[in-house]
This record gives structure tokens, sequence and C-alpha cells, in this order.
């Protein structure tokens, strides 16, 4: 339910705060006055488009803010558990936009963006103006009231995740079948590729170790001359090190007896002599170590040549590319192998699917049914009770039969669309003797508004929405009649909050709370502005309604009348 509407420097509001009641408020005043600004301005927190030109002369910013109670349990708290806002009894929400046309929106406090906005107070109001009454002539929103009234939502929006599931899978097996078909003819190339990876026996830092045991070949004779060189000096040749350091310690050694410190200088150069001979056997070794075989690096320039190649072929700068290229390419011979495995699990997954769905579809189909005759007479009495005295509704159904349809039922196959394989379309009588054909070409105007009228009264104990909004719905109507639409309107009040905008007394004099519209004066503007009629002020408000500004007794009795019938 609608608790309150707090609008600032909206249009020609400059400030208005309005607490509504349960049951059915009316909203009257003169043409004019601001009552589709107030729509307006509520079209906003129900997330319509905004635009920085609604913003009130002279204000840097305009909000629009909406309270709005929740039943318990409402489908309201699971959407806001969904979209991780806080939870709570109420709900508010706000609406702001600048003069620089940025719009923001906040429910609870809480940013959120209009799609999130829009699928929530989805749930919150069901406004119906003269431009919804057209929503009435398309048979998809036929078809939705109809499933509304049957009880058939859940299926409805099950078929509806079938449908996209199976799409969905339609595609991706036509995408695997061209994917099929592109990459079967790669697999020959594919396998050649890998074979001479495979042939290649690429291993991990193989190349690094060729390359440096090739710098050595190649290098060979200056190692080997640097080697014998410092062999020489350090151990072989004339006046070598080792040499010198063995005269040196045999005359430390005569004279140490003299001098006890010198000992220790013996025993550091017989280390050292220890030393000079390590280094000379190690020389010698990494000599002997050192391959001159012309054959061992002309296969060493080949093993580097093939890695080179490889990756130039490949376009790759590192082994471990090359070794990830030889693993991609085994995924894809892999995937190649398998897709006619995998195309065939996703069409029997799609069977099944369309089994799910076409038992999905026999149901809704017969609850529709079911639920179109009992549809026809619950509108065709509503209408009865404003003033349309005859009517005939007949909910016409058609089935698209098709022999590439993917539901099938008793044999015969049909393509469906996104909520079953059934369509309907409303046909409408209102005269004894003529034939019911689609709404706008047998009803007036009024008369569409009328049908609206009954639906939504058909529907009100259906449906989940608490607050309902009707724009002048009694537009194209009078006397009797519009006191009838007004009963039929008190009648969905006792179920559903309602906002009635109205020019009609006689649907006035229905409400249990009454909002009068007008226009004012502040600071040499015009200022919308709005007031909660007391019983007097009812009085001549609808008074007014019916005599026009001069009101006489004789309307004002009129309008008492029609207060306490």
């Amino acid at each position: 339910m609608l608790h309150y509407l707090h609008i600032k420097n909206y249009a020609l509001i400059d400030e208005l705060y309005l607490e509504f009641e349960p049951e059915l408020n009316i909203i009257s005043g003169e043409t004019g006055a601001g009552k589709s600004i107030l729509m307006g301005a509520l079209g906003l927190v129900l997330a319509n488009r905004a635009d920085a030109a609604v913003i009130r002369q002279g204000a840097e910013k305009c909000f629009v803010e909406a309270n709005f109670k929740l039943q318990p349990n409402s489908i309201v708290h699971t959407l806001m558990e969904e979209y991780e806002l806080d939870k709570s009894e109420e709900i508010t929400i706000r609406r702001e936009i600048t003069n620089t046309g940025k719009s923001r929106a906040f429910i609870n406090d809480t940013p959120v963006n209009l799609q999130v906005l829009k699928h929530i107070t989805s749930y919150l109001v069901d406004f119906n103006g003269q431009d919804q009454d057209q929503e009435l002539m398309h048979p998809a929103e036929q078809l939705r009231m109809l499933d509304v009234y049957g009880n058939a939502t859940a299926e409805r929006e099950k078929f509806k995740s079938l449908y996209d599931a199976i799409n969905q899978l339609e595609q991706t097996i036509e995408q695997k079948k061209q994917e099929a078909v592109q990459n079967k003819q790669n697999l020959d190339f594919y396998n050649f590729q890998y074979e001479e990876l495979e042939k290649a026996n690429i291993q991990p830092g193989e190349l690094a170790d060729l390359e440096a045991e090739l710098q050595t070949l190649e290098n060979s004779s200056k190692i080997a001359e640097a080697i014998h060189f410092t062999h020489n000096v350090l151990y072989e040749g004339e006046s070598n090190i080792h040499a010198v350091l063995k005269t040196c310690q045999q005359k430390i050694d005569k004279v140490s007896m003299y001098y006890k410190a010198l000992e220790k200088v013996s025993e550091d150069l017989n280390a050292l002599r220890y030393t000079v001979e390590d280094i000379a056997s190690h020389l010698t070794e990494l000599l002997d170590n050192i391959n001159t075989d012309p054959k061992r690096e002309e296969f060493i320039h080949q093993r580097i040549g093939t890695y080179y190649t490889l990756m130039r072929k490949h376009s790759i700068q590192s082994v471990e590319e090359l070794m990830e290229k030889k693993d991609t390419l085994q995924q894809k011979i892999n995937a190649i192998e398998t897709i006619d495995e995998d195309i065939e699990a996703l069409i029997q997954e799609k069977e099944k699917l369309c089994k799910e769905a076409s038992t999905l579809a026999l149901k809704l189909y017969q609850k529709r049914r079911k639920a179109a005759d009992a549809l026809s007479k619950a509108i065709e009495e509503n209408l009865k009770q404003v003033g349309i005295n005859s009517p005939k509704l007949v909910v016409q159904s058609y089935i698209n039969e098709q022999p590439d349809g993917w539901i099938e039922l008793d044999s015969k196959k049909y393509k469906p669309h996104a909520y079953g394989i059934d369509s309907v379309i409303f046909l409408l009588s209102t005269n004894i003797g003529i034939q019911p054909g689609p709404i706008h070409k047998i009803a007036s105007g009024g008369e569409i508004a009328r049908v609206m009228l009954a639906l939504k009264a058909s529907l009100a104990d259906k449906m989940q929405l608490p607050t309902l909004i009707f724009d002048e719905i009694d537009s194209g109507v009078s006397g009797e009649v519009a006191l009838k639409v007004g009963k039929l309107l008190e009648k969905i009040a006792k179920h559903h909050q309602i906002l009635s905008i109205t020019h009609l007394a006689q649907v006035a004099s229905r409400g249990n709370t009454h909002f009068f519209v007008y226009k004012d004066q502040k600071n040499k503007q015009p200022v919308t502005k709005v007031k909660k009629l007391n019983k007097e002020e009812r009085i001549d408000e609808i008074a007014k309604l019916i005599a026009g500004s001069q009101v006489t007794e004789s309307a004002k009795q009129n309008a008492m009348d029609l207060l306490n019938s």
C-alpha cells in the first residue's frame, strides 16, 4: 500500500506531502490544476524516464519519495533479498533529478539502477491510464491476464525458462555443428603440428643447456690454452708457484727453531701448496672434459635449429610457450574427436527439456481453456455493473502448429512462443445480435475504459498488487453508468488500495478519502497544491463536479445524496 508521497521542486509543485489511506482514494481538480503533474511525479519512482525539464524553475534539483507498506510474505521481500537490499515491513523509494540531467534512484537509501527499480515497483503499483487501455488490445497482454486469472503464472514463468534454455541449446548445437565441420577440416593440420612437436621431444631447460654447451665447443681451443697456461704457472712450468711456495716453506722451516712464530707461517705456506695442487688437478680434469668432437657440435647445432624453427613456425618466443602450444593442440584434437559426442549430449538434453516443455505446454493450454470461460463470465458480469447491458466476451485461442516445431502433443508438432503453444485474443460484443470482434473495433473509447475496469475487477482477487492507480478510467461515461463505475471501483478497493483521478461526481462520491488538486501563487509563480478534504469540503467539491463553479443548494443536496448512497 502506498503510505505517503513526498514531492519537491517538480514542475509546478513547490513541495507536497500526501498521506494516502487504504481502499479508495479520490483525486479531483480542475483541468490544468496539476493532476497529471502528480501522476508524472509518481511515475518517477516507478522508473519512468527522467527529464531535467521537470525541475521547478529556479531549483537545482527535484526529488520524489514514495513509501509503501508491504504485506506479510510479499514477493517484494524476496526481490529485496535477491538485490541485497535492506528488508523491512516498509519500502521507501526516492528519485532525484539534477538540473544537469543526472538522475539517481534509491530504495531504502541504497542506490539502485532503473532496471532494479522497475522490477520491484512492478509488484507495488499497477498503473491504469488512457495509454494503458491500449495494452488491452495486445494479444500478449491478454494472454498474461488470462494466466493471472487462471492461476497459471508459475507454469507460465517455468515455460519461459524452458523456452529460453531450449533456444540457447539450439544455438549452442548449431554453433557446435559449425565448429565440427570447420575443425574436422583442420584435424589433419592439427595432428601434423602435434606430431611434429611430439617428435621434437621438447624438454624444459634443454635449449639453454645446449646453447651453453655449444659456446664451450666453439671456444674449446681458447679454453684449453687458458687452462694449459694457468696449469703451468701454478704447477708445471719453470719457477711455478707450487715450487716457489715449497722453497719458501723450506727456508722458513730452517729458521723457525729460532723464531717460534714462523711455525704458523710454515703451516700456511703448506696449505697454499695443497690449494695450488688442488687447483692444478681440477684444471687437468676440466681439460679432459672438454669435448672437441665435431659430430657433437653438429648435433647441437641441429637440435638448437629445431627449437628455433618450431618457435618461428608458431610465432612464439620461448620453450615454455612451445610446450603450451603442444598441450593446446592436444586439447583441440581431443575436442574435435569428441565433438560429435558433445553434440549428441546437447541434443539429448534438448529433447529432455522439450518433453518437459511439452507436458507443461499442455498443462498451460488446459488451464487457459478452463480459465477462459470463467474469465469471460466474470468480465461480462462486471461489464453489466458498469452499464454495458448485453456484453458478450469470448476468449478465442489459436495454436501455431508447424512441422518443424519442438513441442509434440498427440503426434502433432507445434512451434511455441515464450509462454506456450497457444495464443489468445479477446473478442467483444456490446449489443445483442452483434458478433464478437476485436475490442478496438467493437468498443468505443468509453467502453474500452470500462472493459479495462471490468477486467481489473475480475483480476482483483488474483493479483498481488496492493495499489491500483486509475487515471480517468471513467472517461467517456456519465450519469447512471458513472455511478456504476464508481461502485465497481469501490468493490475493487475492498481488496486493493486504489488511487483514482476523476472528473465525475458519481465516482468521487464512492471514495473513502478525497484529495483536491488546485493551483495557487507563490512568489508570483503558479504552484500546484493538494488538499485532503473534510466532510463539508467533499460535499462542496462533489457539488462543483455536478454543477460547475456555481454551486447551488440543489447540487449540494445531490452531492450529499451521492455520498450517502
